[in-house]
């Protein structure tokens, strides 16, 4: 694997998909050079600061191998400035992967469909596989933020508790204003710093939401039964790895593959050749066979 470029190619212009609430998310496609019917359709979300720009380079590696691939715009992130930084709930942006979902196999019908979660993307993803369980034959998860070690302090997280309550709408900053805590490359860290579309600010109602869907996740989820690849870097400094191998070993109840890399930061996408995060998820797509089909566990390192 060569080095992506930073920064990454621009994007394209998007496509819209309106969801069930009139909201629009923008997407992106990367087709392969075969004609359809594909035989892999990859869905990813992103994380709860990143977008679709910073994933250009990895998407247009896995359609030169053969995949479809979209990228998905969470609300109110990324270019969309329709009350950015917020989600009326986190059931609702689940619902909006679901539609979307949806909506691109009646598109695109055969072949099967995985759906990859960044960061927080691997929550929302999980809540998929974990409550729409037909519409996806593969999960995979890359560095997901399921036990997250970053939070404001204690006295920002009672502020937004009051104001989730009584002005629900109002903006706090992301705790992930370090480049470092994403990536050691001085090259993408200035990119980080200096990328306009990136989200920086959420709102109190998004923040407790995100906790309350973590409460779901202990409370409520019997997990999910397709295969999953679980991506981690040992040089995290955003989520705790033991305890998210220990909470996908509870959740998956299919197969599971776990690959480290122990030069990775958080964000795979800026790691250089040493982390071919792209070329090990092509082998997965390789071993899981046809829809339904499981695997042994086997997690590998």
């Amino acid at each position: 694997m060569a080095e992506r470029c930073c920064p990454p190619e621009p994007l394209s212009a998007p496509e819209h998909f309106t969801c069930s609430d009139g909201h629009k998310v923008s997407y992106y496609e990367y087709l392969p050079a075969s004609a359809e019917p594909y035989s892999t359709h990859i869905v990813f979300l992103h994380g709860i600061q990143s977008h679709a720009g910073w994933y250009t380079g990895s998407c247009k590696e896995l359609a030169a191998k053969g995949h479809h691939v979209l990228f998905l715009n969470r609300r109110g992130s990324g270019r969309d400035m329709v009350r950015r930084g917020d989600a009326p709930g986190w059931r609702r942006l689940v619902k909006d992967v679901q539609e979307f979902l949806l909506d691109q196999q009646q598109k695109h019908p055969g072949g099967r469909w995985i759906l990859g979660g960044i960061s927080w993307g691997g929550k929302v993803a999980a809540a998929v596989a974990a409550r729409c369980p037909d519409l996806i034959e593969g999960l995979v998860l890359l560095c997901p933020g399921l036990v997250p070690i970053v939070s404001p302090p204690l006295s920002t997280r009672l502020s937004i508790l009051f104001s989730s309550l009584f002005f629900p709408t109002q903006q706090y900053p992301i705790p992930l204003d370090d480049p470092a805590l994403f990536t050691s490359s001085l090259s993408w860290q200035r990119f980080l710093d200096s990328d306009p579309d990136a989200l920086k600010k959420a709102s109190a109602r998004f923040l407790v939401q995100s906790v309350r869907l973590d409460l779901w996740f202990r409370l409520n989820c019997r997990g999910w039964k397709v295969p999953t690849l679980l991506f981690l870097g040992l040089q995290e400094k955003i989520v705790n790895n033991k305890a998210t191998r220990e909470r996908i070993e509870d959740l998956a109840q299919g197969s599971i593959q776990l690959i480290e890399y122990p030069a990775a930061h958080h964000t795979l996408e800026f790691e250089g050749p040493e982390v071919p995060w792209v070329e090990d998820l092509d082998s997965w797509l390789g071993k899981i066979g046809h829809p339904g089909e499981m695997m042994p566990i086997n997690p590998a390192g």
